[in-house]
């Protein structure tokens, strides 16, 4: 289906050709201009893609809902397996993705080999075990509650984790029973045919993964506000969400977004050092800081200002810059050279306000000047209100501020407009607390370790809705939110986040069950809407109609009906809709992380 094969091979010599759009099956050629891809290593040409049209979207979306109603039917067991054969074909495909990514992006190849390609077929795997676990249908007081799919998923997604970022919407909304077009970063499309080849050499049908290349406000809106879409997943910037929420307002579908982050790590005054520092550096810069949660602001003790300095420098000096084919490179260039305008200005910035420049810099790199190189960069006694400490910059900068004490700290990082994750280092108990108090959507305790089955998503303009997390239990989904549940949205129930906290070693003090990703349930005011007595009368104000059942006579209830039984009196919006099964596909990301 596609001629991408080891890239590596042909980067430098041949440009690659993607060779079209996949749609209902098959490669769709281009009906206008190509974008050039350019490495951004040396500035080469290294691969031209076809930009769509919104007569491109159109045949994607008519083949989606052809594709729908069968998809739809077949068996949630079925799909679940057929989405296991897809994560058997990404890892057969790992190296060709990972050697992709590295190409268009510049991401260390070692790196794009662990996450980039290492990712995406553990995460769809994971979601096979989820949809497995999943009810599907419930029996509530006599009523059958049925969980069907939305329909047509338009997922738009960023070029800074080009196959993750799709996975992380596609493979939930198809195990869900959507259909899905897809808008891939344009920045980043090689792995698009990879993915479209896997997804046809696991049984997919067709039609129910199409993929349309092209720029966001040409493709990305066409998608947005098309009719025939009945939600939008967006991962990007906070500005490109506020954009897609509203274009897609004009035909009231479903919006989730995954927005922009600037997350906070707070390292207590009784933190092990030794362990917090580099994990720091790592999430910091990892993908050259080009992460919507990556650990942007350090937030240390006054007290320990000196000592901490000194370590995290020292540490610094270990990530070199370097050619992304050598396995031996910690970091490499940004992914194009408009985002090193981008970088470069805000270290800048961060000169020109005052801050402390005690490593990396501005300019570009002696002996890599023809590349989007970024000198990995430390600013020490940041303002908090200031530019480098408030705005999302997407590149390897690390602003370090001084704290006073614990509600210093925490006031310090809950104060963006973001809410995305963070972090604390400390003693359990203590951090677990700090934890307890920050305004984002996930929190890692200790650098807990990574984990698809607990939710990530944001609060404030960090987006609404997420990704990944198992399915609550039955007697969960009356006590709590969860961004697997989908009763979420029509169930006035508290919001939640995840903490992730790293198991205990030896001779760290802590009863905790640590080693789990724990769900931390946020109280919320009872809104308009809802009885005293937990009745919701509807979502989103809508208008309802009350129902009374004859004795011992089931009712189903489908979509997103909301749900009480009371003296024998349902209530049930007037005019159920469909709801996807369990909010996988999740945000959307254009301009300032490139889709």
């Amino acid at each position: 289906m596609t001629d991408i094969k080891h890239v590596h091979e042909t980067a430098e010599a041949t440009p690659i050709m993607v060779p079209g759009h996949w749609i209902a099956g098959a490669v769709v050629p281009g009906d206008g201009a190509d974008l050039d891809i350019v490495s951004p290593v040396n500035g080469r040409l290294v691969a031209t893609v076809p930009l769509g049209s919104a007569d491109t979207v159109d045949q994607a979306v008519a083949a989606a809902r052809a594709a729908s109603p069968t998809w739809a039917a077949t068996t949630p067991a079925a799909r679940a397996a057929i989405v296991r054969r897809l994560a058997e074909e990404l890892t057969a495909r790992s190296e060709d993705v990972a050697q992709a990514v590295s190409t268009e992006i510049g991401v260390p190849i070692t790196f794009a080999r662990l996450a980039q390609a290492g990712f995406p077929p553990f995460v769809t795997a994971a979601m096979a075990d989820v949809a497995e676990e999943f009810e599907w249908e419930e029996q509530v007081a006599g009523a059958t509650l049925v969980r069907e799919p939305v329909g047509v998923v338009g997922a738009i997604t960023p070029w800074n984790f080009p196959l993750q970022q799709v996975i992380t919407k596609v493979v939930p909304a198809m195990l869900a029973g959507n259909t899905v077009v897809l808008k891939p970063a344009e920045l980043a499309p090689l792995t698009g045919p990879i993915l479209a080849e896997a997804t046809a050499a696991a049984g997919i049908p067709a039609g129910v993964l199409n993929i349309v290349y092209g720029t966001g406000p040409v493709v990305g809106e066409a998608i947005a506000t098309h009719p025939g879409v009945d939600m939008i997943s967006f991962t990007g910037s906070t500005a490109a969400g506020k954009r897609v929420a509203a274009v897609a307002a004009g035909t009231v579908k479903k919006v989730a977004l995954e927005l922009g982050g600037k997350t906070a790590n707070i390292v207590l005054d009784d933190a092990d050092l030794e362990h917090a520092i580099p994990e720091t550096l790592k999430y910091a810069w990892s993908n050259s800081g080009q992460a919507c949660g990556a650990w942007t602001r350090l937030l240390i003790p006054a007290s320990r200002h000196d000592e901490i300095m000194e370590k995290l420098v020292a540490a610094a000096k270990e990530y070199t810059l370097g050619d992304p084919s050598d396995e031996d490179t910690r970091l490499g260039p940004v992914a194009s050279e408009a985002q090193w305008q981008r970088v470069n200005g805000y270290i800048e910035q961060g000169l020109a306000e005052g801050a402390d420049l005690v490593f990396g810099g501005p300019g570009r790199v002696e002996g890599l000047e023809q590349g989007a190189f970024i000198r990995p960069t430390i600013f020490a006694n940041v303002e908090p209100d200031s530019t480098i400490a408030q705005e999302e910059i997407f590149g390897p900068v690390l602003s370090v501020i001084d704290y006073d004490d614990d509600d210093d700290a925490v006031r310090i990082a809950n104060g963006t407009q973001y809410g995305l994750t963070a972090s604390v280092f400390g003693t359990p108990d203590r951090a677990l607390a700090i934890a307890r108090r920050l305004e984002v959507g996930q929190v890692h305790v200790n650098g807990a370790s990574f984990t698809p089955l607990a939710p990530f998503g944001g609060r404030k303009q960090s987006g609404r809705a997420g990704r990944w997390a198992r399915p609550a239990s039955r007697s969960s989904r009356k006590s709590r939110r969860s961004w697997s549940d989908p009763l979420a949205d029509v169930t006035r129930l508290p919001r939640c986040r995840s903490v992730h906290v790293r198991p205990a070693v030896e001779g760290e003090d802590s009863d905790r069950d640590d080693g789990t990703a724990r769900v931390v349930h946020s109280e919320r005011r009872r809104r308009p809407g809802r009885d005293r007595s937990g009745a919701v009368a509807s979502d989103q104000g809508e208008r309802t109609v009350a129902q009374r059942t004859a004795p011992g006579r089931p009712m189903v209830i489908r979509g997103r009906s909301a749900l009480n039984s009371r003296g024998g009196l349902w209530l049930r919006r007037a005019r159920p809709s469909r709801l996807r099964s369990f909010d996988g596909p999740d945000a959307v990301k254009w301009g300032t992380h490139g889709t």
